[in-house]
């Protein structure tokens, strides 16, 4: 099946895998990623490039989610070749945000902001404000990660300001988050009264969900802890500690505002609470995840270091030595993966070149004159019949043409002098050719022009080059009744289109027109 036939039905088993991917990826990320393999499977025996790219686009997000990156950059480039040799903009789009956040996790800030920025223009391209809002928002993450708060809340404040008036429960969801990182850049930058106030909408949103919950409990308890204001502070924190934090499903977030939690614990040297939220850590399934284990272990060693815990402190350094150990390995087979992926993209690249040339090859040979190199009267109806659906007001015409005696010249000269002279008009009119218009090759010596949005005057002075160029060319014809070389005759017609409007009746009017020349012409020459 053809990829333009596949792209325009909904009930395709491709279709049905796309609409559980999108379900499955905030609930069941191993379930995303296994759909996703059929999807590939499926999309890739019947050549069918929207599902081979949106498979490869959502498997990268389900391997970044479960932070397991080695393979991220495979599915990467395999789906950035698609999304661009086919124009998927959608995939694109939803592409360049999970390039972003991976290239952040690889601590490559040029490529991540490269991509976030190309992911920008493609959003306001499509008018996709919540993909807008979240792009802007991981740009600022991109800055706060290297300690500039201020770029970082502009970046912050734009993501917030992008939804703030297209509040459905993804952008109100979006929103509380965009407001704790305003917070965030805020108190960093010793602004207490712009964090409150960030804090304060979030609450106006409601905060209802529990990661909305934990994540506006975290952020007020940063700002409690700069206040200074230590009841307030605990008193959030163990509610964080014995609810909230456990009412959330998803062990990766938790492990974020754990980590975060833990930190203003150190800051308030409190080690009962920090050991608690070291234990909840650990308690926590990564599916092998190394960098949320190697943040752990890096912050038990802080904490250890801290409150002098020498044998913890001694144990912690063996695993996270053994730890780093493995980080090597992955990085190492990551970057293995990369330049293994890289040659397999380029294979595939020119294999798909390959195979543009021949489908082109095939269509030229299908849709051009064997004998003149234009488009053949087959094709002439084709692109007639896809041209003339246009908006009302515009210009459609005819040229027709042929070469005056040409019975006579065939027959005096032979049928391979005949196709030489037929090839030489054709030279002709390709070489006079404007914008606008498509010349075909009608059949014998009768050739055809269709001219699209082009004025009278446009189609006359192209007549009257043909015309004096056919004589320059200087063709003898000795059997012409005329000029002793060879001439062609030209008619047209051209008239405003409308809606609905049938073209043969203008074609048979240039048809008419180009008789009416010739017979004016031979009217001369017997005078």
């Amino acid at each position: 099946m053809m990829e333009n036939d596949k792209n325009n039905k909904s009930s395709l088993p491709e279709a049905r895998l796309m609409q559980q991917i999108l379900k499955a990826r905030h609930t069941d990320l191993e379930e995303e990623k296994r759909l996703c393999k059929e999807l590939l499977s499926v999309s890739e025996a019947e050549q069918y490039y929207y599902g081979s790219a949106f498979a490869n686009v959502y498997l990268m997000d389900s391997q970044l989610s479960m932070g397991e990156y080695t393979s991220c950059d495979f599915y990467l480039l395999r789906a950035v070749f698609l999304c661009r040799e086919y124009g998927y903009d959608d995939l694109m789009l939803v592409l360049c945000n999970n390039a972003g956040l991976y290239y952040q996790k690889l601590n490559d800030d040029q490529t991540a902001l490269s991509y976030l920025l190309e992911g920008k223009k493609l959003a306001e391209k499509l008018g996709d404000i919540t993909m807008l809002g979240k792009l802007y928002n991981n740009i600022g993450y991109s800055f706060g990660g290297r300690d500039d708060w201020e770029s970082a809340g502009v970046y912050f404040r734009l993501a917030y300001r992008t939804v703030e008036d297209h509040l459905d429960e993804e952008n109100r969801r979006s929103s509380i988050s965009y407001l704790s990182n305003i917070a965030e850049a805020c108190r960093n930058l010793g602004d207490l009264e712009g964090a409150r106030k960030a804090m304060e909408r979030c609450e106006e949103l409601g905060a209802d969900s529990a990661y909305s919950r934990v994540r506006l409990g975290v952020s007020w308890c940063s700002y409690y802890a700069m206040c200074e204001d230590w009841d307030k502070f605990t008193e959030m924190a163990d509610r964080l500690i014995n609810s909230d934090l456990l009412a959330v499903e998803d062990h990766f977030f938790i492990c974020d505002m754990a980590e975060s939690l833990c930190t203003e614990m150190l800051a308030a040297c409190d080690e009962k609470r920090a050991d608690r939220l070291l234990a909840i850590m650990d308690n926590l399934e990564y599916d092998n995840s190394l960098s949320l284990k190697y943040r752990i272990q890096c912050l038990k060693i802080r904490c250890w270091e801290q409150f002098g815990e020498t044998d913890k402190l001694d144990q912690a350094y063996r695993d996270y030595y053994e730890i780093v150990k493995d980080v090597s390995a992955v990085e190492d087979d990551m970057r293995i993966q990369s330049m293994l992926s890289k040659i397999q993209i380029n294979q595939a690249m020119h294999e798909h070149e390959e195979m543009v040339r021949n489908k082109r090859a095939l269509e030229n040979a299908s849709q051009l004159d064997e004998l003149t190199g234009l488009y053949n009267r087959r094709y002439f109806n084709k692109l007639l019949s896809k041209m003339t659906h246009k908006e009302d007001g515009k210009k459609l015409g005819f040229i027709m043409l042929d070469v005056d005696y040409f019975k006579p010249y065939n027959d005096f000269y032979g049928h391979f002098k005949g196709d030489d002279a037929l090839k030489s008009v054709a030279r002709v009119l390709k070489d006079n050719q404007m914008d606008g218009m498509y010349v075909s090759r009608y059949g014998g010596d009768e050739f055809v022009c269709l001219c699209m949005d082009l004025e009278d005057r446009d189609i006359e002075e192209y007549i009257k080059r043909v015309g004096r160029d056919m004589e320059a060319v200087a063709i003898p014809h000795e059997k012409s009744p005329g000029p002793k070389v060879l001439t062609v005759s030209m008619g047209y017609c051209n008239e405003i289109y409308r809606k609905g409007m049938d073209w043969e009746p203008v074609l048979n009017r240039a048809d008419r027109e180009l008789y009416s020349i010739k017979k004016k012409k031979r009217a001369r020459i017997k005078n």
